[in-house]
């Protein structure tokens, strides 16, 4: 069915309609040939109105279609979208759990210009000995002596040290005690706050 709206009404005084005409004034006593071209005019007008109707019904059905069909094919494209992400964030979970070195923060800061103060040998044999080590050495203080010790070449020097029955070499330094370093209940607050974390860190 064509578009109702784009057709234009016959021209019913033309000689192609005159049978139609005729057929008019036989049926009509009285009317003349202006009537009959009047009458099949109306006509025509009022048949192409119940087209126009009938027209306009069939495009909102044929668009509610084409509307649901295009929503249909949207929801299962999301779905389809959703499915991907839910599992491309399993897939990377999983690769967090199996791989967190890989996934570790990197921190926005600069290069730092000179090497980090590293706590004495002393307080690092303790740690890795897992003896009570005092926090005197992860202060300000201590972790400065420990680079003024680390320059010098004493500290490279093996000695041999005695527990739970073996013997084993270790550096010098690393059997030292100053008698400088103060009991962790002679510690300021400050530096007992800035001593926590580092020695936190170290182990």
């Amino acid at each position: 069915m064509s578009d109702p709206n784009n057709t234009v009404c016959p021209d019913f005084s033309s000689e192609i309609y005159v049978h139609l005409r005729l057929m008019h004034i036989s049926q009509n006593p009285g009317h003349s040939d202006a009537n009959a071209i009047a009458h099949l005019s109306n006509g025509w007008c009022v048949a192409n109105e119940t087209k126009k109707v009938t027209w306009q019904a069939q495009q909102a059905r044929i668009a509610a279609e084409v509307a649901e069909d295009e929503r249909q094919k949207k929801e299962a494209a999301d779905l389809i979208a959703e499915k991907f992400k839910a599992d491309q964030e399993a897939l990377q979970q999983d690769d967090m759990k199996k791989h967190k070195a890989k996934y570790l923060p990197i921190l926005d800061r600069d290069v730092p210009d000179q090497p980090p103060i590293l706590a004495s040998a002393t307080a690092t044999r303790k740690l890795s000995l897992g003896v009570y080590c005092e926090l005197y050495y992860w202060t300000n203080t201590g972790l400065t002596k420990a680079l003024n010790l680390a320059t010098t070449t004493d500290d490279n020097i093996l000695t041999f040290v005695m527990k739970d029955g073996m013997t084993s070499l270790v550096p010098m330094a690393a059997t030292r005690n100053s008698r400088s370093v103060k009991p962790d209940r002679d510690l300021s607050w400050d530096n007992f706050c800035t001593a926590i974390p580092r020695i936190i860190d170290a182990m």
